[in-house]
């Protein structure tokens, strides 16, 4: 049996053991709610926490996008002031290219309007403005048509290098002495021909200082001053220029073979060599079928040989004349220092020339004659003339006024017929030896404007002195023109008192017609 005081024990130790457990219990329930209240007090904390935070990031954000935004616009500002600057500088540079080409145009188109608009008077100053006077240089073919020096040929190449301003003006000149040979000086003394380039610009390939263009050129009234046919051509060119716009280097390209066959076919000849113009002395040791004269290159210009046909237009025997007198004993009072100017000014300048010029046969008889002088080169050096007289009128006939008789071959001379006549009345005169050209030149070879005059009391019918680019057997580069402001006039004097000499004239069927007389003096054109 248990005793009471075990089990008062034992209920004590349960009831203690109950209150301990109870109160441990609650101890636990109060440190679990003590922990669960902690625990949603740091839950909450911490979404607080996270909250501002997540503010403060949001806010920092904000800044750095609105700086990003700001940076950004200031980056895009920066951009487009650069984009406008570069497009601005673009157009700038695009439209300065434009006007430096079109200055460039400009310029080449002057040379071309100089170049065709040729005359004795034309100024120095208006080539120095559009090529460097320093070191500018033309090349362009060969031009067996054209005279030029013999030193400006490349054998290597068959090229010719013109260089310097005034070279290129002779080689103007030379152009438009040959144009003017094509007109039929028989049926229009005073024509001119008239002539033009084009200059196609439209996409023309500029690379710094250096331009390429297509060019043409065309004659306009070349059919209505007696040719067979008008003249064209076509080509290329490329150019250099300076800073200052000048040209330094001209290169001009083109098919002078088909250009040859042009002129053969308009001056009615039957092969090219009628179409070659001598530039050597040693190339002049040929016939020639115009009255022909050679004289020094220099004053007092000496005559050093003439052929059969200007002895008998002239009257003067090759004795008589070489190396004793120059062609100032062919002047008399009728001979006007305005038509030797007008002949003469350009061979001071070792330039060609061709001029309508009085002058006088050893007799006495007054007769006008177109003149063509060409330079001729020995060893590289221009040293000679050669004179021939394509075209003579005659002003005093036959016994006329009392003047003394004329000698036989001076009649016969007179009475030859024109080589490229279209009617027989024209053989009367000296058609074959008018090539005096030598005859008109002077010995003092003043230098002033040309006068056209027509002397209607010495008998002078529809020749006047135009200016000297007229005659039917010239030549020179024909590769540029714009707009040749010649006059042309299709009024022939009276056949009887006038007569081409030389030139060949072509008929209907191409064929030559010759004259059967054996003073006739007929000439190819040849030269």
């Amino acid at each position: 049996m248990i005793s009471c005081d075990s089990a008062t024990d034992y209920d004590t130790a349960t009831t203690t053991n109950t209150v301990i457990t109870a109160a441990a219990n609650q101890r636990h329930q109060a440190s679990l709610q003590t922990i669960a209240h902690d625990r949603n007090l740091a839950a909450q904390e911490k979404l607080r926490n996270n909250r501002e935070r997540n503010r403060e990031h949001a806010k920092n954000t904000r800044i750095r996008k609105k700086a990003y935004v700001e940076r950004l616009k200031i980056t895009v500002d920066e951009l487009c002031r650069e984009r406008d600057t570069l497009v601005s500088e673009r157009a700038t540079s695009a439209n300065l290219m434009v006007e430096i080409h079109s200055k460039r145009v400009d310029v080449l188109r002057s040379l071309f309007a100089l170049r065709a608009s040729y005359n004795v008077d034309q100024r120095r100053e208006l080539w120095s403005s559009l090529l460097d006077e320093c070191c500018f240089t033309c090349r362009l073919p060969v031009t067996p048509y054209q005279s030029f020096p013999s030193s400006e040929v490349q054998v290597s190449n068959c090229q010719r290098t013109i260089v310097g301003v005034d070279a290129m003006m002779n080689d103007v000149a030379s152009n438009s002495v040959f144009l003017d040979s094509i007109v039929n000086r028989q049926r229009y003394p005073k024509g001119k021909i008239k002539f033009h380039y084009k200059l196609v610009t439209d996409e023309t390939p500029i690379a710094g200082n250096q331009l390429m263009a297509r060019w043409s050129m065309e004659t306009l009234n070349a059919k209505q001053c007696g040719a067979h046919s008008e003249l064209h051509q076509n080509g290329m060119l490329f150019c250099k220029f300076n800073s200052s716009h000048k040209i330094v280097s001209l290169e001009m390209m083109f098919d002078v073979m088909a250009f040859m066959l042009q002129v053969k076919m308009a001056m009615g000849y039957d092969n090219f060599n009628d179409v070659v113009i001598p530039n050597t002395v040693q190339t002049c040791t040929k016939e020639f079928y115009y009255p022909m004269v050679m004289t020094s290159a220099d004053r007092p210009f000496t005559i050093t040989k003439v052929n059969g046909r200007w002895e008998k237009l002239t009257g003067y025997k090759s004795e008589e004349v070489v190396g004793k007198s120059s062609c100032s004993i062919l002047q008399g009072k009728d001979t006007t220092n305005e038509d030797l100017d007008l002949l003469m000014r350009p061979v001071l300048f070792k330039r060609p020339s061709c001029a309508m010029v009085t002058n006088y046969t050893k007799s006495g008889r007054r007769y006008r004659g177109y003149l063509t002088l060409y330079p001729l080169s020995t060893d590289s050096k221009i040293s000679h003339y050669l004179g021939l007289t394509t075209f003579v009128q005659w002003i005093d006939k036959v016994g006329e006024n009392g003047k003394t008789g004329h000698t036989d071959d001076e009649k016969k001379c007179a009475s030859s017929s024109s080589p490229k006549s279209d009617s027989d009345n024209s053989n009367e005169a000296s058609g074959g030896e008018n090539q005096a050209t030598s005859s008109s030149s002077s010995s003092d070879f003043p230098a002033s404007g040309s006068s056209s005059q027509e002397n209607k009391s010495n008998g002078i019918k529809e020749i006047s002195t135009t200016p000297p680019n007229n005659e039917k057997q010239s030549l020179s580069s024909l590769t540029s023109s714009v707009s040749s402001n010649g006059s042309m006039s299709g009024n022939a004097s009276n056949s009887s008192d006038m007569a081409v000499v030389g030139a060949p004239t072509a008929t209907t069927g191409g064929e030559e017609k010759e004259s059967g007389a054996n003073d006739n003096v007929e000439m190819d054109t040849s030269i």
